[in-house]
């Protein structure tokens, strides 16, 4: 061997022993292998047609475009008759007068028939035997008189709960966080229980739906990561080049037969609301 080619074969043998034990790219591909899902369908989830839980006017409705936070006031009714129906209702539910006097009642009751009983200790016959009964039963039924307001207090009590339940009915609350895209019903407008009156969706809440092939099912599980870019048909955006990630989130139990295709779909977040129900996307699913 010449001195010329010992330095090319130390720097095939150097090659080889690297090739040994780097991984080829192919092999870095295989050890995590996706499943490219195309034609998928971009979807809100949270889309609520929203409706009158009362009968009434309405004096204040939020207009399409409008953000709006969970819990808050989506309509409000008119609400003079119930506001001024639980402040009633609520100045008998607080006012004890009726029991207090019931009381004092009693106390004058047992009052006369303890001097008609003492009396009679000392005077034989000053008070007839029937008299004294009369008194007794005028004090037993002052005592039905105080469990009488009293009770009458407590069906107070809950007139006033149903006329703060009625007043509360006047406001229609956003049973989501979301944007106003339509408004069905217009200020001084009058509806009936269960008319729609706008519908509210939550935008940053999205799903990619989308069909697998069928030999491919048995290889999916919730959870496993996917990453989702738009695919815009006879445009080129920059939006397209955004890269959305989330996780599988559904694979459907049943199959497509004649498509040999089951439906699946994944939740991703929406930067920036930049994902439009409706447009179509790219998804891919990594194995793990």
């Amino acid at each position: 061997m010449t001195s010329n080619s010992f330095p090319l074969r130390f720097a095939w043998l150097a090659l080889v022993s690297l090739a040994t034990i780097l991984p080829s790219a192919a092999d870095d591909r295989s050890a995590h292998p996706t499943l490219e899902v195309p034609q998928c369908r971009v979807v809100f989830v949270d889309r609520r047609l929203v409706s009158a839980g009362s009968t009434g006017v309405i004096a204040e409705i939020a207009e399409e475009g409008s953000r709006i936070a969970s819990g808050s006031v989506l309509v409000q009714f008119e609400d003079r008759v119930p506001r001024a129906a639980l402040a009633a209702a609520t100045a008998r539910a607080e006012s004890d007068v009726e029991v207090r006097l019931a009381e004092k009642a009693v106390e004058a009751a047992n009052v006369e028939l303890e001097a008609a009983i003492l009396a009679n200790s000392l005077a034989p016959e000053a008070y007839a035997r029937v008299e004294l009964e009369r008194l007794r039963v005028t004090r037993d039924q002052a005592d039905l008189e105080i469990e009488r307001a009293r009770q009458q207090l407590k069906i107070a009590q809950r007139e006033r709960d149903l006329a703060a339940a009625e007043l509360a009915a006047t406001q229609t609350l956003a049973p989501i966080s979301g944007l106003v895209t339509k408004q069905l019903k217009n200020v001084g407008a009058g509806v009936q229980t269960g008319e729609p009156l706008l519908e509210l969706v939550n935008t940053g809440r999205v799903r990619i739906e989308g069909y697998v092939p069928l030999e491919q099912v048995w290889r999916l599980q919730v959870g496993q990561p996917v990453r989702v870019q738009l695919d815009l048909s006879g445009v080129d955006l920059p939006v397209e080049q955004e890269v959305f990630e989330g996780q599988l989130g559904f694979i459907d139990v049943s199959v497509q037969a004649v498509a040999g295709t089951a439906r699946v779909w994944a939740e991703v977040a929406n930067r920036n609301e930049l994902l439009k129900d409706g447009l179509n996307a790219h998804m891919t699913i990594q194995f793990p």
